[in-house]
């Protein structure tokens, strides 16, 4: 039996672009404005994740590169607010 390997199909997404997560710009529009919706939250990983639909691993990136930004801070307990 001959299977055909590299098929054009194979790969449907460009990289960096998973189907499940939206773009980053999309992502910091919804994290800040949870945060705006809702004065005094704070989240941590865990809850940021599950609330924005994220995996950790995107949601620790976006989280961190807005507290870089100054856009939100972490708190001692590792809690993220605005």
């Amino acid at each position: 039996m001959y299977m055909r390997l590299g098929s054009p199909d194979r790969r449907r997404f460009t990289r960096g672009f998973p189907e499940s997560e939206p773009r980053r710009s999309d992502l910091v529009a919804r994290v800040l404005g949870s945060f705006d919706e809702m004065p005094g939250l704070t989240l941590d990983l865990e809850d940021a994740s599950r609330l924005f639909g994220l995996s950790h691993a995107t949601c620790i990136v976006v989280l961190q590169d807005l507290v870089a930004a100054g856009q939100l801070r972490q708190t001692v307990r590792g809690q993220y607010a605005r």
